[in-house]
């Protein structure tokens, strides 16, 4: 029998793993006369592993994806089509991620950090890299930094190309914190134990709620 998603199958952690990773890489496309409900993840080519462990968290969940490749854009791609996993992300994030609602558990944030390293950051010997134009996510990267007592850098820089600013956060590199980034040499734990089957009637985490950011999770209406 076919289990319908459940990111309650994954562990705090994982989810704001995942959450990063969509924060720096991730995007949206809509069409509801196409019945298209779908999320983009835009990775390096040289980033398989990275890509590879984004599907083994989300298949966890029951949540498939497709991965391929871009010659066009140079660039590794994974897909999400998937109304369940779009109103997940309607709790945290708003389509245009100018707001982000993180919740205060420590391997939330954690995850969070991980997934951002992964997408948007690098690591330079002793210290970790974090670079994004949204100034929303560095607040949430500088909250939560801050929660897990970690002393961080900030510095502000121009793009001349595109005449705009960004910024770039900079703070030790820990691998036994983050654990979870593929860029600190580590793959994503195993959740204990496994997700149990659906019961009869189920129909997956925040059906019927109103989203955060998105309003009514109502897709068809």
């Amino acid at each position: 029998m076919l289990q319908k998603p459940n990111m309650s199958c994954l562990s705090d952690l994982e989810k704001g793993y995942i959450i990063g990773i969509f924060l720096g890489d991730g995007t949206i496309r809509i069409d509801k006369k196409r019945k298209i409900y779908r999320v983009i993840i835009y990775l390096s080519p040289k980033d398989i592993s990275i890509a590879k462990n984004v599907r083994k968290t989300l298949k966890k969940a029951r949540i498939n994806t497709i991965m391929y490749y871009s010659k066009s854009t140079n660039t590794l791609r994974l897909e999400i089509n998937s109304k369940y996993f779009l109103k997940w992300l309607d709790k945290f994030v708003s389509r245009g991620k100018e707001k982000i609602l993180i919740p205060s558990s420590l391997p939330f944030r954690k995850g969070i950090i991980c997934g951002l390293i992964d997408s948007d950051g690098w690591i330079n010997g002793k210290w970790v890299y974090i670079v994004s134009k949204n100034p929303t996510i560095i607040s949430v990267v500088k909250d939560s930094l801050g929660m897990l007592n970690l002393k961080y850098y900030v510095i502000e820089r121009f793009d001349r190309r595109y005449k705009s600013s960004y910024y770039v956060v900079k703070f030790k590199n820990l691998p036994e914190v983050f654990s979870l980034s593929m860029k600190c040499l580590a793959t994503a734990p195993e959740t204990a134990g496994q997700c149990a089957p659906n019961p009869p009637g189920y129909t997956g985490d925040g059906n019927g709620e109103k989203g955060l950011f998105g309003g009514s999770n109502c897709w068809d209406c």
